[in-house]
């Protein structure tokens, strides 16, 4: 399962679909939906990334927007590696924390568990109060064995959500490929209200895309225009010096402008960005009210 999302190539894209999609190595001033590699990366991990611009076409054309905005791209299966993978353990490891007091309550040792006594200890005072011929029965000693499992696999989850990393391996181990299908079919086809998909683009990035929508990232307009006139080295070299200092420092290798988000793809992006900001919170309908109104039926 893994090996085949990590091989993912263009091969498996067809020009037609890169076409629709992009406009490669696009030449003309700076436009919203601009795609550029090494720009400062809003992860600690990295030093640089890759991003879409999104600051207004007007804002854009008549130079009112002196720092440009922009959404960081991360590969696919980048996202598994770090924040998905991460998410994904938390859900495991709640999911588990449900079993465990599942189990407990049936065994009626619930309260002793969430007051913090060890599972074998909470067991013992148990086993002390129920009937011998209760305690080993076959029901009662399969739950108990869920319970010892349920609580080991809740710690190792809860230690590998607490990571700054996942590796493969570890997501195999404890995420069934039925619930990782499910999780990348979903972000695929742009389900996932905070993440946006993308194909690869060629030779430029042969991998998917995601767009992290919540993470606007900004650069000063100075330092795309710079390296939009460099067309080599020696002339970044030379843009650069024109740079205020710390931007020189930062900068040493210039961003480049790979492609172009084309119309209706660049639209649908930015629509789920708008709508991910513009959204307004409610006040919730308590749940016994939700049912008793969804339930009621008019009667004649």
């Amino acid at each position: 399962m893994w090996k085949y999302h990590r091989s993912y190539k263009t091969t498996m894209v067809t020009d037609d679909i890169v076409n629709a999609y992009y406009l490669r190595m696009p030449a003309g001033p700076l436009a919203q939906g601009d795609i550029w590699s090494g720009l400062p990366s809003i992860y600690p991990r990295d030093r640089r990334s890759l991003g879409i611009v999104i600051t207004p076409r007007c804002d854009l054309a008549h130079d009112k927007a002196p720092v440009i905005n922009y959404l960081p791209l991360i590969p696919f299966h980048d996202h598994f590696l770090f924040e998905g993978g991460i998410a994904l353990m938390a859900r495991e490891c709640r999911s588990a924390a449900t079993f465990v007091t599942t189990r407990a309550k049936e065994l009626n040792i619930d309260k002793l568990i969430d007051g913090g006594v060890d599972v074998s200890e909470a067991l013992a005072v148990a086993e002390r109060q129920v009937d011998p011929e209760v305690w080993i029965s076959a029901k009662v000693r399969t739950r108990i064995a869920q319970l010892k499992d349920a609580v080991a696999q809740h710690k190792a989850l809860f230690e590998l959500a607490t990571q700054q990393c996942i590796t493969p391996q570890q997501l195999a181990s404890h995420v069934s490929d039925k619930t990782l299908c499910k999780v990348k079919s979903d972000i695929a086809r742009n389900t996932v209200v905070d993440l946006h998909f993308l194909p690869p683009c060629g030779t430029l990035f042969d991998e998917a895309m995601l767009v992290q929508l919540r993470c606007v990232a900004s650069t000063p307009r100075e330092v795309m225009e710079a390296a939009m006139r460099s067309w080599s080295n020696e002339q970044w070299e030379r843009s650069r010096a024109h740079l205020p200092a710390h931007l020189a420092a930062e900068m040493i290798t210039a961003p480049t402008r790979l492609a172009r988000l084309r119309s209706p793809y660049l639209e649908a992006l930015m629509a789920r960005f708008g709508s991910l900001f513009a959204r307004v919170g409610t006040r919730d309908i308590p749940e016994a009210l939700l049912v008793a109104m969804t339930e009621h039926r008019r009667t004649e």
